[in-house]
């Protein structure tokens, strides 16, 4: 399972630096006999997190996360079956080994003792929204603690 997990990591930086620079992606002979032994990669995507994965009114996959994947399978030469479903079920699924890979999440430190992650191919700003009149008092997650 861990070298799995390793063929997978470094599948997906390999193709995420090719994209980045629009070249054409070269895979080594290792990975390219793992994916055509292997077959569609599964990944889980949100299904409720638009812009960046969700579904549509028809129940499939949609968003910045799928065609992301998208682009990386048509430029590699593989297939990519998705599942939309909720974080705790991706995180299960991915452990269980019922996923490939996951459409994007955050590398907590909680997770990444369990999973191997890439750099980050999309970059999320999260912000805390407070009343004017706790301006000055919240400045990050610890100020928030004793407010109700």
């Amino acid at each position: 399972m861990r070298r799995f997990a390793v063929v997978v990591a470094l599948l997906l930086v390999a193709l995420a630096a090719a994209l980045a620079q629009a070249q054409p992606v070269s895979l080594t002979p290792e990975e390219t006999a793992w994916l055509k032994a292997h077959g569609p990669l599964k990944v889980a995507v949100f299904d409720s997190y638009p812009p960046v994965a969700f579904t549509d009114g028809k129940g499939r996959a949609q968003g910045i996360a799928v065609d992301y994947w998208k682009l990386l399978g048509e430029k590699a030469g593989f297939q990519v079956r998705f599942t939309p479903t909720t974080m705790k079920a991706q995180l299960e699924g991915l452990a269980k080994g019922r996923y490939d890979s996951l459409g994007g999440v955050f590398a907590l430190s909680e997770r990444e003792r369990e999973f191997q992650f890439t750099r980050p191919w999309l970059e999320v700003n999260s912000f805390i929204y407070v009343q004017p009149k706790l301006a000055g008092l919240v400045k990050g997650m610890k100020d928030l603690a004793n407010l109700k």
